[in-house]
């Protein structure tokens, strides 16, 4: 039964990672975040199973007083596969970096050899230029800056709220958002199924 709770426990919170890698709106540097913040909890997990289990609770239930050596080893054997796994990601980190924020980046930063290693094709002086073109250009450092500080409802009401919207009442506002600002998408077929069509005669 302790084995039984401790994977209750640890499966939950794997999932919990599983779920944050989905969907599309996920970039690289996104899945990099996850798994690195995935790697820093599992220290905090083995920590916990030796003092608390407030991050075990199912297992403090059934088995507040089990040996957890095992389980111990079982976390640590986890976060040496996903260092092996992911170690791919400590040599394109500052790539990431320019990729998420590039104007906090320098031209002759380390990103400039990670870019080069993941793309050998992209000549390094030419690339490293059109940072530097980019990084003087001050109009595409503002707009860099307000699509990043407002927030996407924001962002998406500024560009519906124009003259050539066929409806200007708040109602259809809020509903233009909704259907920007949201990734579910319908089951139209479902839909279609429940609702009895009138055929003219």
């Amino acid at each position: 039964m302790t084995v039984i709770a401790f994977l209750v426990d640890m499966f939950e919170h794997l999932n919990k990672l599983n779920l944050l890698l989905q969907g599309k709106s996920m970039s690289l540097s996104d899945v990099k975040t996850e798994v690195k913040a995935c790697q820093l909890q599992l220290d905090v997990f083995r920590d916990d199973l030796m003092s608390e289990m407030i991050h075990f609770t199912q297992l403090k239930k059934y088995s507040p007083d089990a040996d957890v050596e095992q389980f111990v080893s079982f976390i640590e054997a986890l976060s040496n596969e996903f260092k092996e796994r992911f170690s791919n990601f400590a040599f394109i980190d500052d790539l990431l970096v320019m990729v998420k924020i590039p104007f906090a980046m320098e031209a002759n930063g380390q990103w400039l050899e990670q870019a080069n290693l993941v793309a050998p094709q992209l000549s390094k002086a030419k690339l490293q230029m059109q940072f530097v073109r980019m990084k003087s250009d001050d109009e595409l450092r503002l707009l860099f800056e307000q699509t990043r500080n407002e927030s996407t409802a924001t962002f998406w009401m500024n560009i519906l709220k124009t003259k050539y919207r066929s409806s200007l009442t708040n109602a259809h506002l809020e509903h233009c958002l909704r259907i920007c600002t949201t990734s579910y998408t319908p089951n139209f077929k479902q839909i279609a199924l429940t609702k009895k069509c009138n055929f003219s005669h």
